[in-house]
């Protein structure tokens, strides 16, 4: 650059000179000066904020985003030497809760500008400093969420909902909510698989993960009518099946959304495309219904021509074996009157008894069934083929026993 032009230095916190954009020489003084006053202004609005609002509570975290979104994002864009005298200040600040608030300043604007390698950047270079605050895992949530690394998001969420203080915390619910439905989203987890995912130091199946999310919403959504609830509980609805309640929830959210904020086009599509996802999945699962539907009923109606088919070729059936049985008694019987020795005639007795009792037991059940259950099968012929048979049967049976006996 020319004589006229200067880059401006800053010092990071590892004490290495990190080069900033380029100014006019004659401007550097100026500069400095308004990025010094505008860091006076926020720790103005920071101690403001604290001495309203306590540390994790939802009126905190509410009030810092709305700082930076409606304040800070244009003052902060691209000026390096306030964002490393803001992280200068961090480790310098004697009251810990500015200090961790200007942090959480940082991290909101690099959120708010999807700059998502950053947030991970701030969380490992401040970790120690504020590993006691239970903050500190809502926004590591909230992190790993935005890099799709969506395990570590749940259990960094999970930590932060089993804070006494943060558990009142609508937003922290929420997080939960949404870090267990981006993971079933992007895992392609099945709600009624039985294996069990491993949260922290506890396991749950899918269902109780799902549940544990809806109810943590519900709770949320009591708290505050906040858009992102409805949207992220319809989702939740997409994921159980139940596209008709998931529209509704999504149509409701997308009611409540602001129209005159900054990234209300950019909220509003994602938005959409999951209600225009659900309205898709809602069609196809009718559809499918429909057609499950249409061969259930195909299936009746074959169903019945079988049904009817069977039982007419049972008939027939039936009056075969009555046939076949009347001859073969004819010829049993004849077969006995003719002479015979000592030694064979117990055996030729014992056959007669037997089947003839055998026939009877074949026959009567079939008889007695047609005249209950299939009477209008039946016809004269059936009816006087079957009686035959039957009596035939007895008469086996009466004149093996006689012979026996004689």
């Amino acid at each position: 650059m020319g004589d006229n032009f200067y880059k401006i230095f800053s010092i990071s916190n590892s004490g290495i000179l990190m080069s900033g954009q380029e100014v006019p020489h004659e401007d550097i003084t100026t500069y400095h000066s308004q990025q010094d006053i505008i860091l006076k202004e926020i720790l103005e609005e920071i101690k403001k904020i604290l001495e309203n609002y306590e540390v994790g509570t939802r009126e905190y975290e509410l009030a810092i985003t709305k700082l930076v979104s409606k304040s800070l994002i244009e003052k902060l864009k691209n000026k390096k030497y306030l964002e490393d005298k803001i992280q200068l200040r961090i480790r310098d600040e004697d009251n810990k809760n500015i200090g961790f608030t200007l942090f959480f300043v940082l991290f909101t604007f690099h959120r708010r500008i999807g700059n998502y390698d950053k947030l991970i950047d701030l969380i490992k270079r401040y970790d120690q400093e504020f590993k006691d605050v239970p903050f500190l895992w809502h926004l590591k949530a909230m992190a790993y969420k935005n890099l799709n690394e969506f395990k570590k998001s749940l259990e960094a969420a999970y930590r932060a909902v089993k804070d006494p203080i943060l558990r009142e915390n609508p937003g922290v619910l929420h997080n939960f909510a949404e870090s267990v439905v981006e993971l079933f989203e992007w895992n392609e987890i099945d709600f009624e698989d039985a294996e069990k995912i491993d949260i922290y130091t506890e396991s749950f199946t899918p269902k109780e993960l799902l549940n544990m999310a809806e109810k943590y919403l519900n709770e949320a959504i009591d708290k505050g009518d906040y858009p992102k609830f409805y949207i992220t509980l319809g989702r939740l609805y997409i994921i159980k099946g139940e596209f008709k309640r998931a529209i509704e929830l999504i149509t409701r959210g997308i009611s409540l959304e602001d129209p005159t904020e900054k990234d209300y086009t950019l909220r509003l599509s994602q938005y959409m495309m999951y209600l225009y996802y659900a309205k898709l999945l809602k069609a196809l699962k009718n559809e499918i219904k429909r057609e499950e539907l249409e061969i259930m009923q195909l299936f009746e109606q074959e169903k019945s021509k079988i049904m009817e088919f069977l039982s007419t070729e049972r008939l027939r059936n039936i009056e075969i074996l009555a046939i076949f049985t009347a001859i073969i008694g004819v010829l049993v019987t004849t077969g006995t009157t003719l002479p015979a020795s000592s030694n064979n005639i117990n055996i030729i007795n014992l056959i007669l008894v037997l089947g003839g009792i055998l026939l009877l037991f074949v026959l009567l059940p079939f008889g007695l069934n047609l005249i209950i259950f299939d009477r209008k099968k039946l016809d004269l012929f059936s009816v006087i083929v079957i009686a035959l048979s039957i009596l035939l049967s007895v008469f086996i049976i009466i004149g093996g026993m006689g012979r026996w006996f004689t």
